[in-house]
């Protein structure tokens, strides 16, 4: 996935990218937030990118995809099978095993998302 943004700051080896406005990503924690509300990312600065920079960065299709499917299919498949396993008892329990699992997986994967996000690190692949 390429994104275009601008370094902000730069580090030992890193930069910290600010994202453009389109930017359509910014569900992860791959980025975060900055204080004029802007998405920003670390990434590797092997272009040795420095302030004020436009970039183009890529964060690559495999980790999109693996955390796509994280997020979408970890609660999915907790609602199965906690229906399944609440059902074993009465209708009832699999509704409320269902729900409660399902929103302990989200729980989760909003307390766990930034250290995950973390390690999704995209590189800089050329100056604009």
């Amino acid at each position: 996935m390429l994104e275009t943004g601008k370094i902000i700051a730069v580090s030992r080896g890193g930069a910290i990218v600010e994202l453009a406005k389109n930017s359509v990503c910014g569900h992860c924690a791959a980025c975060q937030k900055g204080e004029s509300g802007q998405l920003m990312i670390e990434v590797d600065n092997d272009l040795v990118g420095r302030v004020g920079d436009e970039v183009e960065i890529a964060i690559a299709d495999q980790q999109v995809a693996m955390s796509l499917m994280i997020i979408f299919l970890g609660p999915l498949i907790a609602l199965f099978l906690g229906y399944w396993l609440g059902s074993l008892f009465s209708e009832s329990a699999g509704i409320a095993a269902a729900l409660l699992s399902a929103g302990l997986v989200l729980l989760f994967l909003r307390l766990f998302d930034v250290p995950l996000g973390k390690r999704a690190r995209g590189r800089i692949v050329r100056r604009l």
